[in-house]
């Protein structure tokens, strides 16, 4: 069973990208982007590479928020962890081989289980979201749905409230999101990409 994570008083940031808080937004290019940038201009590449990767990280950051993710460590390490091993992926795709970085002094293993969590999630995410999109469009309707809270009780939809919200039976829509959920699990599960997952 994992440990509660312990919400890191950086969090703030994560909560900001969320609420698009330009104050806070702005104050987390200020105090990272000189580093990123230092970095990926160290290891082959340029001030606009370190903005698309510090960008791309961000925006992933905003995304993990929205589903939960919680921030345990500084922001400042996370990001340079995170766009470390972006851009090492970047660059082992033009290279084809092992891939050697010169690190910066004074950022180190705090982080590196964050990063390791919110990479891992993200694969998730991506996995979960290829096999969604290969479903049946009633089956997308039925499943997006069964996970999307009621603007008026504040609770999910239950199947009855799908059921009346789609004009279908209640016995339909109960077999269908089982064998929609059963399909999707099925194509998930028999993606390469799975097993490699399980391994992280």
């Amino acid at each position: 069973m994992k440990a509660t994570k312990t919400k890191h008083p950086d969090h703030r940031y994560i909560e900001a990208l969320i609420r698009h808080e330009n104050v806070l937004i702005s104050e987390i290019y200020k105090n990272n982007a000189a580093t990123i940038t230092k970095l990926i201009v160290s290891n082959n590449g340029t001030a606009e590479d370190a903005q698309d990767i510090m960008q791309e990280v961000l925006l992933a950051l905003y995304r993990q928020g929205q589903n939960g993710f919680i921030l345990t460590c500084p922001l400042q390490m996370f990001l340079y962890i995170a766009c470390r091993n972006r851009w090492i992926n970047k660059l082992r795709g033009k290279k084809p081989k092992q891939v050697t970085i010169q690190e910066i002094s004074g950022f180190m293993e705090d982080a590196t289980t964050a990063v390791q969590d919110f990479e891992e999630q993200e694969a998730q995410d991506r996995l979960f979201s290829k096999h969604y999109q290969l479903l049946g469009p009633s089956c997308q309707e039925i499943l997006r749905l069964s996970w999307t809270e009621n603007d008026t009780t504040q609770r999910r939809y239950s199947l009855i409230d799908i059921a009346e919200k789609l004009n279908l039976s209640y016995d339909y829509v109960r077999r269908k999101i089982g064998e929609c959920r059963q399909q999707l699990l099925k194509m998930i599960q028999a993606d390469p990409d799975y097993q490699l997952l399980k391994e992280m």
